[in-house]
C-alpha cells in the first residue's frame, strides 16, 4: 500500500511526524513518500496536489498548530477523495479520543519532544531529568512571550501593574506591527495597550548561554528550570490547544496556569496529567473573553504570590514528578494510526 502525507510545514516542524510514522508503520504495509511542504491553506492547491499523485491513502497533517481551517479543508477533501482515502491528523483538542476512522486526534508536540537522535536536529531532545524536579527554584513565576498577539497583550496588561513584576521571570520580545491587522476593536485594542507600554515593551532578559530574543525550543531554560510555576500563553486562543509551550512546564515539573484556547486545561486532565486543582484555580478555562480570562489568571498569580511557594513544592513532588513521567514514559513505539492500515 502506498501512502502519501500532505504537511504545512511552515515551520519545518513536519520530519519529525515523518520519522515517527515511518518508525510505528510495517514497512511490509506502507510505504511513507511525498511528503509535500504545504505553505498556504488553500483548499484548491491541497486537492490539486493530491490529484497530482497516485495514492492508497492519503493523509492530511495538521497536527502541529491549531489550523482554523481544519474542518472546512478535512471536509472538502472527504467529499473529493472519499472517506475511504482520506485520513487527517489533527492537533485540535476537540478530537481527543474521537474515534472517527477517518480523523484521529495526534499530540504531535509530544512525540516531538521525546524525539530520539534520528530525528532532524532543528529541535533539543528533551531529557527526564528527576533531581530538577526536586531542587528548589529563584523565581515564584516565569512567563516567557515571544511574538505579539492579542491574549498576551491582555495577560501583560494585567500583569504588570502588580508589584510583584519584578520578581517574575518575564519576556516580551517582538514588537507589534500592526499595518497588516484589519480594522477591528481587537486591533484598537492592542495599538491602545501598545502605546501605553511604548517606553516599556519589549521585554528581554539576559540570561548567560541563552540569547534574548529567540525562540526557545528546549527544557533548559531558566523558565523551566528555575521557576516554580509557568504562565504559558500558547499559539491558539479559539480552541483547546497544545504546543511544546505547554508540554515544556509538565516535563520540568512545574505548576502550570494556561492561557490558550477554552478547553485545554480539561484537555490535560484527560490525558492523565495532574493540573493541581488543589492550588491553582482553573475556572477561566471556560471563559472565552480574554480579557476576562487574563483576569482570572492574574488573581491565581496573585493567590500564588501569598504562598510559601518552597513548602508547596516540596508537598506536592511526588504529584509533579507522576506528571513528568507520564509525559516522558509515552510508548513511541505504541501505533495510534491503525486506522491508516
Amino acid at each position: 500500500m502506498q501512502i502519501n502525507f500532505l504537511f504545512n510545514d511552515r515551520y519545518n516542524i513536519g520530519q519529525p511526524v515523518k520519522y515517527y510514522i515511518q518508525s510505528i508503520l510495517p514497512d511490509a504495509k506502507a510505504q511513507v513518500v511525498n511528503c509535500f511542504d504545504m505553505i498556504d491553506y488553500n483548499i484548491e492547491q491541497l486537492i490539486a496536489r493530491a490529484e497530482a499523485i497516485n495514492f492508497d491513502r492519503l493523509v492530511f497533517v495538521c497536527c502541529h498548530h491549531s489550523y482554523n481551517r481544519f474542518t472546512e479543508n478535512y471536509t472538502q477533501l472527504i467529499e473529493k477523495f472519499g472517506t475511504e482515502r482520506i485520513i487527517a491528523l489533527t492537533g485540535n483538542g476537540q478530537y481527543y479520543h474521537n474515534y472517527e476512522p477517518n480523523l484521529l486526534y495526534f499530540p504531535y508536540y509530544w512525540y516531538n519532544g521525546l524525539a530520539g537522535p534520528q530525528r532532524e536536529s532543528f529541535v533539543p531532545v528533551w531529557e527526564f531529568n528527576e533531581h530538577l524536579i526536586s531542587n528548589p527554584r529563584q523565581y515564584p513565576i516565569s512567563c516567557l512571550n515571544n511574538r505579539y498577539s492579542w491574549h498576551r497583550l491582555m495577560l501583560f496588561n494585567c500583569l504588570y501593574q502588580r508589584d510583584y513584576f519584578t520578581q517574575i521571570l518575564y519576556s516580551f520580545n517582538q514588537i507589534l506591527d500592526e499595518s497588516n491587522l484589519p480594522d477591528s476593536d481587537e486591533k484598537n485594542c492592542l495599538i491602545e495597550v501598545k502605546n501605553k507600554y511604548q517606553n516599556v515593551l519589549p521585554i528581554m532578559f539576559d540570561l548567560s548561554g541563552f540569547e534574548c530574543g529567540t525562540p526557545v525550543l528546549g527544557i533548559d531554560h531558566p523558565a523551566n528550570t528555575n521557576s516554580y510555576l509557568n504562565v504559558v500563553t500558547e499559539n491558539s486562543w479559539g480552541e483547546a490547544f497544545v504546543s511544546e509551550k505547554t508540554f515544556k512546564p509538565i516535563a520540568c515539573g512545574q505548576f502550570f496556569l494556561i492561557f490558550g484556547g477554552v478547553g485545554t486545561i480539561d484537555l490535560l486532565r484527560k490525558m492523565g496529567f495532574d493540573v493541581f486543582d488543589d492550588y491553582l484555580d482553573h475556572s477561566y478555562d471556560t471563559e472565552s473573553d480574554m480579557k476576562i480570562r487574563a483576569e482570572l489568571i492574574v488573581k491565581n498569580l496573585d493567590h500564588w504570590m501569598t504562598l510559601d511557594q518552597k513548602k508547596i513544592w516540596d508537598e506536592t513532588h511526588q504529584r509533579r514528578l507522576s506528571n513528568a513521567k507520564l509525559f516522558f514514559d509515552l510508548d513511541v513505539t505504541k501505533n495510534p494510526f491503525d486506522c491508516i492500515i
